[in-house]
């Protein structure tokens, strides 16, 4: 079920209550979510009431994967009905889509002409890949040469970094769902680091002169970013570092100069520091590190035995080596990988572990131990679906294969083990057009998956929108 494209006039529509505060709109049968407190309709995505400023929670859900054979007609009705992302997106002719991410709000699509420059953003609604056209909700972002990190999606907003600033699309519960705001840093600082923050807001550091940096943390919505601790913390010209957010505490930590440092944001203050091993140089813009393979770091929550695990790749030769650290323990870094430029890394969703793609096939990893192995035909080079209890990985076909009909990806579900060292079990396989895209990985927007692979003329994009998982609250 998908997000209802007009909440604020699901009240004149009617609409069917669902469980506790969701209801459905009779004229789309999308979701949209009711306020506890005032009773205001409010779009399915929110996190504030349009009318009266309350919280609306979210309930967790999880997808649950469709039969084979309803998945294996789902993936040839979409093949039969093949759409063009140019056309969803009215591009002109000079101009080509760079990549997208998904969010509950739907798949956030970004393009730019072909002379470069800025670039545009526009919002697929869920309803909309089935068709009808995209929103543009910004003409003029930073290029993408520029960005300190890939674009950070979350129910705050949309928010992207370069060494000059920040570009922020805040989230609000208004009729037009986002509003463009911009924050310079104060004069002598030059922005070095991005991140998503622990609320879905963006986390920044910021050099000082030559021997001092500062963390800031902001969501737009008062438009500043906000100082949470001052660094001893020399970083040279053109360098980076990595930063983040330890899961389920109040403690930010950041990666530099082979050591890491943790700040406690109720204290605004620096309370650890650990060596971390040779990071070397980080490269602070993002198209540099995802050309060599680097994925943003990952961070573990704590277990009942162990701290808290941070995964990040470091530059080695033509590729990357993946390094894993227990942070706050004091144990060093140790490499446990070794990836392509082609590889990636994503965080399993079960939380305990993470998913990698190196000369070995796709793993999982468990505290710095792979559990498995997934052999495929051909790299995936597109971080898969991951859900629960499956996961989808889309390959570029070899041979005559990818040849016969232009069928040049395959599209393959896999059904999880309960047993975490078992690897998953192929649950049905299907062949697509075009081929894939490092900037287009598949999206899971609710119970739809939307695969895009490129076209013969390098291009445009087909996509695919398939129905591949009924949604239920987790815990039913």
């Amino acid at each position: 079920m998908s997000e209802c494209p007009h909440p604020y006039e699901a009240m004149s529509h009617g609409f069917q209550a669902a469980r506790g505060d969701r209801t459905v709109c009779q004229v789309c049968g999308g979701r949209v979510r009711a306020c506890a407190g005032c009773g205001a309709l409010n779009r399915a995505a929110s996190n504030f009431c349009v009318q009266c400023g309350r919280p609306v929670p979210h309930r967790r859900m999880v997808a649950r994967l469709l039969a084979p054979k309803l998945l294996r007609d789902g993936i040839e009705a979409a093949i039969g009905r093949p759409m063009m992302l140019s056309h969803l997106l009215q591009l002109g002719t000079d101009e080509s889509a760079l990549l997208w991410r998904g969010a509950a709000a739907g798949a956030f699509v970004f393009s730019r002409r072909e002379a470069g420059g800025p670039m545009r953003l526009h919002l697929v609604d869920p309803h909309v890949f089935y068709g009808g056209r995209a929103r543009a909700l910004c003409e003029r972002l930073p290029a993408a040469e520029t960005w300190l990190c890939e674009p950070v999606i979350s129910e705050q907003g949309v928010f992207v970094a370069s060494m000059q600033g920040v570009t922020a699309l805040r989230a609000h519960g208004g009729e037009e769902p986002y509003e463009q705001v911009c924050w310079q840093p104060p004069p002598g600082t030059i922005l070095r680091a991005a991140a998503r923050d622990a609320d879905g807001g963006l986390l920044l550091l910021a050099s000082e002169g030559d021997d001092r940096a500062v963390l800031l943390a902001g969501n737009g919505q008062d438009e500043e970013w906000h100082p949470l601790a001052s660094l001893p913390l020399s970083l040279p010209a053109d360098t980076g570092a990595w930063i983040g957010v330890i899961p389920g505490t109040g403690t930010v930590w950041l990666a530099a100069n082979k050591r890491m440092m943790l700040v406690d944001r109720a204290k605004r203050e620096l309370v650890a520091q650990q060596a971390f091993g040779d990071i070397g140089m980080v490269e602070p813009l993002w198209h540099r590190r995802h050309r060599q393979g680097q994925f943003e770091p990952i961070v573990l929550a704590a277990g009942e035995d162990h701290a808290p695990v941070l995964v990040l790749a470091v530059a080695e030769g033509t590729g990357s080596a993946v390094l894993q650290a227990r942070i706050g323990d004091g144990t060093p870094a140790r490499a446990v990988a070794r990836m392509g430029s082609r590889g990636w890394a994503a965080a399993d969703a079960a939380g305990t572990g993470f998913l990698l793609e190196d000369e070995n096939g796709i793993g999982l990893f468990v505290d710095g131990r792979r559990r498995w192995r997934l052999e495929t035909d051909a790299e995936s080079e597109l971080p898969p679906v991951l859900a629960r209890d499956w996961l989808c990985v889309v390959t570029g076909r070899r041979g005559m294969a990818a040849l016969t009909a232009d069928r040049g990806t395959e599209v393959t579900f896999y059904q999880r083990h309960a047993a975490e060292d078992m690897p998953p079990q192929r649950h049905v396989g299907m062949p697509v057009a075009g081929r894939p895209n490092r900037g287009f990985p598949p999206l899971l927007v609710g119970g739809t998956m939307v695969v895009a692979t490129q076209a013969a003329d390098g291009r445009d994009f087909r996509f695919y929108p398939v129905e591949v998982a009924e949604l239920a609250e987790a815990g039913e």
